[in-house]
């Protein structure tokens, strides 16, 4: 689902190429006059990577996580609240909760593959990997956990971020006509909501939600 630079040691052996991107995004934000054209460059940026490599874009804002200070995680979380704002919140593309198929160009993504609804949606990075984690019959994705904990602990450096993502999720979870995802998933997006709003850390947050919604049927 995510690139196996996503955990530590990973992250450390292929430092040189995500180091360097992580740097050149968050100075090309800090090169922007303003909250719009922040979002239209963070738009632009997941557009290079095309839906079918979305999971790295995800690894892109978790490089940022892991290699930037304090200012670049604020500066890059201040960024994904301008685009939650403006509705621009780069997104991956998945199959609706039901499409019978992915299509070829998705393949090895790890996107979900069953259901019972067609079309596709699209998804915000918390989104896009709890999706990954809670469809049925998913085996344990280290990386992608690891994955989902940087980029909540990212959100996590603009408190505006949090506020309006936490609501986003819950808007999805209490939605379930678009069927986008499975019960499961939006009672995963629900309790991470919850804890991210009661200042839970992002370790706790992806640990209890993940297991409420692996409790329950999807």
């Amino acid at each position: 689902m995510v690139p196996a630079a996503s955990d530590p040691s990973a992250a450390d052996r292929g430092a040189p190429r995500w180091e360097a991107a992580a740097q050149r995004l968050v100075s090309a934000l800090g090169g922007q006059p303003d909250d719009d054209a922040r979002s239209r460059l963070l738009e632009r940026v997941a557009l290079r990577f095309g839906d079918a490599r979305y999971p790295a874009f995800v690894q892109l804002l978790c490089a940022v996580q892991h290699f930037g200070d304090a200012t670049a995680r604020r500066r890059l979380a201040d960024a994904l609240a301008g685009a939650l704002v403006r509705h621009r919140l780069p997104a991956g593309r998945i199959p609706a909760w039901g499409a019978p198929s992915v299509p070829a160009s998705m393949a090895g993504s790890g996107v979900p593959r069953t259901g019972q609804l067609s079309g596709t949606r699209r998804l915000g990075p918390i989104e896009f990997l709890c999706a990954s984690l809670t469809q049925p019959g998913a085996p344990p994705d280290a990386d992608a956990q690891f994955a989902l904990r940087c980029v909540i602990e990212l959100v996590g450096a603009s408190p505006h971020a949090v506020e309006l993502y936490s609501a986003r999720l819950v808007v999805h979870a209490d939605d379930p006509l678009q069927g986008t995802v499975n019960r499961r998933t939006r009672d995963v997006l629900r309790a991470i909501a919850g804890f991210w709003r009661a200042g839970e850390s992002p370790e706790r947050i992806v640990r209890r939600a993940l297991a409420a919604g692996h409790s329950l049927p999807a």
